[in-house]
């Protein structure tokens, strides 16, 4: 499953569930999380770039995506690479 797909499918059971309104539309969005998930570096930009304003306009732009989606997607990328390092931590362990 890419994805997209999953996320699309995240977003769209949230905006079902939910009525919501973007605030502060005209400010980036503050994030005080890791900046990069290492393993996703080469291929995307850094998490506080993602979410400034010209981020976000060059995210919808490219993906014809909107904030909810750009967010979905930062939190499953940062799941995935939680995964990530716990099987790696898991390997260690076990000595591969």
């Amino acid at each position: 499953m890419r994805l997209a797909e999953l996320t699309g499918s995240i977003c769209k059971a949230i905006r079902f569930a939910f009525k919501m309104t973007r605030r502060n539309t005209c400010k980036d969005i503050p994030w005080d999380g890791p900046d990069i998930i290492p393993s996703m570096e080469n291929i995307l930009p850094n998490l506080q770039d993602r979410l400034t304003l010209e981020g976000l306009r060059l995210t919808r732009e490219g993906c014809a995506s909107d904030t909810l989606d750009v967010l979905i997607t930062i939190a499953v990328q940062i799941g995935i690479e939680q995964g990530r390092r716990i099987e790696a931590t898991e390997r260690e362990k076990e000595g591969r």
